[in-house]
């Protein structure tokens, strides 16, 4: 009697992830040197495609997507309230072809106003089949380390209406490189949507998309035009909403302690513009905590008081943490590290797991990965 791995269920993917099977049929050399399969489990195509679809089935979530770029967001953890999930990131179409493993965030938002917003960071490369070597593993800070944060915010959901003018959606999606020597890294790409776009008069909407390797390459038009939609409507909602708090956060809200986005500078200083407004936001502890107040808002989450983080109860006991702290690094810069924290239990019985995901010097935007994780009970 021979076995195939459709007749184990959800643990056939993981047999074939391990090597155990191969092209669906039992592996007998995998029992001899099983370390030889372990080893490429990454680097095999088929078995990192395995490797994934296991954890996608045995996580029992929300299914695996590709971007437009080809990367597969796996997920893992989803919350319903707020809708927030946490993937892994698979990019096996990297340009200098090894396999690029990252962590990210994706938040939709309903009701009164929708939205989705996502954040990508890179923290690993391995080796491929048929690649190079992989000299240090660590990417965020890295050549090809790139963080991605896109945000697009809907306005008006219902059918177009002949003639009538309209905007359907905004968005604003930002690339952005961490590493800063030689060779030296593509310049940020910086991109602007506008979707159902329809003039008045128009018998249809259109969608327009700008993105350039650099500010100075859009059209600067568009880019007023997206950033003071943002700003018109959050300064028109109220402080509660999902839009105030986003429009809050980038710096496109009147009268709070956070420093305008810098819009007519985008032209003639580029990423620096971004670089000076970041330094001098998160520098600020008032700006700075003002900044989380936003964050737990767009959440639906209760404001921090000062110096705390933002909590979301998970249920059970169980909460997570996200924290912004800012100390003076090495070079004597002022550095950024957004912190991620699992708490159980309370103040009599309690655990608790902490990780630094990433520290980035202000000034030279110097990165690294991880630089610190702990466990505390």
């Amino acid at each position: 009697m021979s076995f195939a791995t459709d007749d184990l269920g959800v643990l056939g993917n993981l047999a074939e992830a391990l090597g155990i099977f191969e092209d669906g049929e039992p592996n007998p050399a995998w029992f001899g040197a099983p370390e030889a399969s372990l080893k490429k489990m990454l680097s095999n195509p088929e078995q990192r495609q395995a490797l994934i679809a296991f954890v996608d089935e045995a996580m029992g979530g929300a299914d695996r997507s590709t971007d437009p770029r080809g990367v597969v967001w796996l997920p893992i953890v989803h919350i319903d309230d707020p809708d927030l999930t946490v993937s892994i990131t698979v990019d096996d179409q990297a340009a200098d072809n090894t396999l690029h493993i990252g962590i990210a965030l994706s938040v939709h938002t309903s009701g009164a106003v929708e939205s989705n917003s996502s954040l990508a960071v890179p923290l690993f490369r391995a080796k491929k089949d048929g690649g190079p070597n992989v000299g240090s593993p660590l990417l965020l800070g890295a050549k090809g380390g790139r963080i991605r944060l896109a945000t697009e915010i809907v306005i008006d959901s219902g059918a177009p209406v002949p003639g009538q003018a309209r905007l359907g959606a905004i968005g604003i999606e930002v690339d952005l490189p961490t590493y800063g020597g030689l060779p030296k890294e593509p310049d940020p790409v910086f991109g602007l949507s506008l979707t159902g776009f329809q003039l008045p008069g128009a018998t249809s909407p259109r969608d327009i998309r700008v993105a350039a390797d650099g500010v100075d390459e859009l059209d600067d038009a568009l880019l007023d035009l997206v950033l003071a939609l943002v700003k018109s409507q959050a300064d028109s909602q109220p402080a509660n909403s999902v839009i105030a708090a986003i429009g809050g956060m980038l710096g496109l809200k009147s009268g709070d302690a956070i420093p305008d986005f810098p819009i007519t500078l985008l032209p003639t200083q580029g990423v620096q513009a971004i670089a000076n407004w970041l330094h001098g936001l998160m520098t600020q502890a008032a700006s700075r905590n003002q900044w989380l107040g936003y964050l737990a808002r767009l959440f639906g989450v209760a404001p921090p008081a000062p110096g705390q983080p933002v909590g979301f109860a998970l249920g059970g006991g169980a909460a997570l943490q996200l924290n912004l702290r800012v100390d003076t690094g090495p070079t004597g810069n002022a550095r950024l590290t957004p912190t991620l924290g699992l708490v159980l239990g309370d103040a009599s019985k309690r655990v608790e797991a902490r990780a630094d995901l990433f520290d980035v010097d202000l000034v030279t935007g110097a990165a690294r990965a991880l630089p610190q994780f702990g466990v505390w009970a």
